[in-house]
């Protein structure tokens, strides 16, 4: 019974460990186009006031 529930709780560990990594993707993919965005917008900001 205790070895089953060590497995268990190792497969659990994993799967949280990849949900975390999904997340930290996913949140610093949105970082780097929100700074994208924010170059581009400089960009036509001083493209306008030419």
């Amino acid at each position: 019974v205790q070895k089953h529930l060590q497995l268990r709780i190792e497969a659990q560990g994993k799967y949280l460990q990849a949900v975390l990594q999904k997340a930290q993707e996913a949140l610093s993919n949105k970082s780097s186009v929100s700074l994208g965005f924010e170059n581009v917008n400089s960009e036509l900001l001083k493209i306008g006031s030419k």
